[in-house]
C-alpha cells in the first residue's frame, strides 16, 4: 500500500480531480482530454467531470507518448 501512496504523492495528480484540472496539468485543452476518455470508452466527459487517479496518469502518459 505505501507503494501507491508515494506514486501518487510523486504525481502531479489528487485521487479524484476534473477534466479541466487533468488538461490543465497536461498542458493541452479540455476537448484533448474529452478526445482520449471518449476513445477509452468514457464519452460524454465534460470540462468538470470527475477523473479518478488511474486515468489521469493514462491521459497523462497519452499526451507524453504524442
Amino acid at each position: 500500500m505505501s507503494f501507491i501512496r508515494t506514486k501518487e504523492q510523486a504525481s502531479p495528480f489528487k485521487a479524484s480531480q476534473t477534466v479541466s484540472k487533468v488538461a490543465e496539468i497536461c498542458g493541452v485543452t479540455v476537448p484533448d482530454v474529452v478526445a482520449v476518455m471518449a476513445a477509452r470508452s468514457k464519452p460524454g466527459a465534460t470540462s468538470s467531470t470527475s477523473v479518478d487517479f488511474t486515468t489521469a496518469e493514462t491521459i497523462l502518459r497519452v499526451f507524453q507518448e504524442s
